[in-house]
């Protein structure tokens, strides 16, 4: 089970720094 909590906040935070990325480039972009 532990396992598969680890896998899915691995995924879960890799997400949110895909996000992040992306409101950066959107935010550069709209300057």
């Amino acid at each position: 089970a532990s396992t598969t909590i680890n896998y899915t906040w691995t995924a879960l935070r890799m997400g949110a720094v895909q996000l992040a990325r992306q409101q950066d480039i959107f935010s550069l972009a709209s300057k």
